[in-house]
């Protein structure tokens, strides 16, 4: 997990480099990044593909589960 600092670099950048940038990390912590947005710009348009990646990766785990629940049967 990044830390704030790091974090709070990233958002600071555009948009366009915060969306570009966050593609790029490894595993992102989308809830520490959406709760700083909120906190610090609170841009519309970071939020909205920061609750996309969150609910991407939601959903993912939810089949995984489901996978491993098919598994255990």
């Amino acid at each position: 997990m990044a830390d704030d600092q790091d974090y709070e670099k990233l958002l600071d950048q555009n948009v366009g480099e915060v969306k570009s940038s966050v593609r790029d990390l490894e595993d992102p912590d989308y809830e520490q990044l959406l709760q700083l947005e909120k906190d610090g710009k609170d841009r519309k348009t970071v939020k909205e593909f920061l609750e996309d990646r969150l609910d991407d990766e939601e959903e993912t785990q939810d089949s995984v589960e489901e996978v491993d629940e098919e598994t255990e049967k």
